[in-house]
């Protein structure tokens, strides 16, 4: 699909922020959509929330942050709310 390309480049270009090794994006069961970077060893966040979770490993911290807008596409301009 359109929207795992757009992911893929999402995480690519994420990877030049400073202190970021690796970026992926998962659906709500937590199966990968995209990925960029080496695989991270250290611990995945635990919980189930709609707030940010984190895991601190000796080498690594890991963030698991949901992101809300499944009503969306992402080759969208339109956001649906402002479409009413």
């Amino acid at each position: 699909r359109k929207d795992k390309v757009l992911l893929s480049r999402i995480a690519t270009q994420t990877l030049e922020q400073p202190d970021v090794r690796a970026v992926s994006f998962l659906d709500v069961d937590r199966s990968p959509l995209a990925h960029a970077g080496p695989t991270m060893i250290s611990p995945t966040p635990i919980g189930n929330s709609s707030q940010l979770l984190n895991s601190t490993g000796t080498d690594a911290t890991r963030y698991l942050l949901p992101v809300f807008g499944n009503q969306r596409h992402l080759t969208s301009p339109i956001i649906p709310a402002e479409a009413d």
